[in-house]
């Protein structure tokens, strides 16, 4: 199931509307008509156990906090911290424990040694993908030490997991060298 979400995530990146983008969304909730306990008949998320519910992914706060698993979010940390507590009052305002939320965050990351060429990296990339600059929205293109001192706030927030996103065609430095964001991140 995180699979396809991830797939879903990256095509509305790209603005493609292929594959999973083009299925049907619940007009309440936006989310996938399979995904969603609104669609599905579901009165509350615990009238199925864990085992059989589907994870469920949402950008939309208040639908996060009434019904899904998880939250993915990305940007600033400025922006990641209004956007969590925001979350944060929206789960105290139906009495429910954020701590059962998982949150992830998600970034287009490339690294390298010097700033300047990760930026002039991530540019090349978008417009491969015909991403406009203005549409980028927040990426992190820098050396490994200063990725990991990025990500390290958002941890510290509570998030648990962090996706990178990989723009095609794939920067396969970034990928060989996230071991080392990885190794700073355990410190």
């Amino acid at each position: 199931m995180r699979l396809r979400h991830l797939l879903a995530m990256l095509g509305d990146w790209f603005g493609r509307g292929e594959g999973l983008m083009a299925a049907p969304r619940c007009d309440l909730t936006d989310l996938l008509v399979t995904d969603c306990a609104h669609c599905r008949g579901v009165k509350s998320v615990d009238e199925e156990t864990k085992a059989e519910r589907a994870r469920l992914l949402a950008t939309g706060r208040w639908v996060v906090a009434q019904y899904a698993d998880g939250w993915n979010t990305s940007g600033s940390i400025e922006e990641v911290q209004d956007a969590l507590a925001t979350l944060m009052r929206h789960c105290d305002e139906i009495g429910r424990d954020i701590a059962t939320i998982e949150k992830t965050v998600s970034f287009p990351i490339v690294l390298r040694d010097d700033a300047d060429a990760a930026d002039a990296r991530i540019h090349e990339l978008m417009a491969a993908n015909g991403v406009p600059p203005s549409d980028f929205g927040g990426y992190v293109a820098d050396t490994p030490a200063a990725v990991a001192d990025v990500l390290r706030k958002h941890l510290d927030l509570g998030f648990e997991t962090v996706i990178v996103r990989m723009p095609a065609p794939y920067d396969y430095e970034t990928i060989q060298r996230m071991p080392e964001v990885a190794d700073l991140l355990v410190r």
